[in-house]
Order: structure tokens, then sequence, then C-alpha cells
């Protein structure tokens, strides 16, 4: 991890934010920084699910993130915000955007580190690899276009001072909680004895 965010989590009494706290994403990172005993306020549209796979040191708050004064309330005191929600395709046009101006909000306000998790849609026809950062963002797809547009509104923030950004890239992932339907059938059918492809 860049050295500039290492001292995030260091601060035991930071106050870290996780919109989305019930996806495989968020999940995972609310618990990781709950192992670490980092202060940690979990943001869910689903509080019976957030109560079932989150451990109990958790400050726990049923919101909705498209919600511009609730995402402000949610944000407040945070030191570190991650942006971990999630919603079907067909949404992401609509909802994204507010999602990420309603967070940058509330950044600005409370003077927030804003995580969010980028992946490979961007990149669009891979120009070389090993892709490395630097790796032009040329996507042809809706998806793809969409996801730029969010981390442009989040860098232009960032490059401006207003707010400090980090935009950790993944590629498609698997494990615990994870419902991704491109890897979720091998571990189906390995556990029910099927040939897996």
């Amino acid at each position: 991890m860049n050295s500039l965010y290492q001292g995030l989590y260091d601060d035991k009494d930071m106050l870290h934010v996780v919109f989305g706290a019930t996806g495989a994403y968020g999940c995972a990172v609310a618990s990781k920084l709950a192992e670490k005993s980092l202060s940690v306020r979990a943001i869910v549209m689903d509080e019976k699910k957030a109560m079932e796979l989150l451990p109990k040191n958790i400050e726990i708050v049923k919101s909705d993130v498209l919600n511009p004064e609730e995402t402000l309330k949610n944000s407040r005191d945070a030191g570190v915000i991650y942006i971990a929600s999630n919603f079907p395709y067909s949404e992401w046009m609509d909802n994204y955007p507010k999602l990420v101006k309603n967070v940058l909000r509330g950044a600005r306000i409370a003077h927030s580190v804003v995580v969010f998790s980028g992946n490979v849609y961007g990149y669009g026809e891979f120009q070389y690899l090993p892709i490395d950062e630097p790796h032009p963002l040329n996507a042809k797809s809706r998806k793809g276009r969409i996801r730029n547009m969010m981390e442009a509104l989040l860098m232009e923030c960032h490059n401006k001072g207003d707010i400090k950004v980090l935009i950790p890239r993944f590629a498609d992932f698997y494990g615990p909680n994870v419902t991704n339907d491109l890897y979720g059938a091998m571990f189906r059918n390995s556990i029910a004895g099927k040939t897996v492809i």
C-alpha cells in the first residue's frame, strides 16, 4: 500500500466507515478492520444480514446510501470512507453517480480519505501485459465507461486537494459471501461432486 496511506491503519481511534458492508468486498474490509481493533461503522441496507455476517465490535447502521442527508450523517467523524456498495448492472448509471457524490460531500466535511474499490472494466481491451497503474482506461463497454466516470470524479477531487482517494483495482474475486456467477458455479459443482469447468 502507498506509504501516504499506511498511517491510516495505525490510529486505533480513527473511524472507518464502510458503505455496503454486507457485500463480499465490504464485509471483508469491515471484518479485517475490526480484527485489527479499529473503530468501524458499517452502513448497510439489511441490518439482520449484517448482524449475522459482521463481528460484534462493529457499529451497524441501517441506511440508504442514495439518501444524501443520511450519507452525510453516516460520514461524520470518518477518517476513512470505503465505497463498497454495489447495484445491479441495470442501476449503475442512475445510482453510482448519486452514491459517489453523496460520499464526496461527506468526505469533504469530515476530511476523510476515500477508498473506492476499482476493477478492470475500465481498461477495455488490454494494450499490454502485465497491466500496471498507468495503463490507459479505454473502456468501450457501458459498464467500463461508468466505472471510469466514477473514478474520474473521485480523482478530480483528489487532484484538487479536496480529499485523498485510494483506488485498489481488483479483477474478479472469489471467497466467502461472493456471489460471482462466473466463479460460483465452479465451487458449487465441486462441492456437489459434479464436473468443474
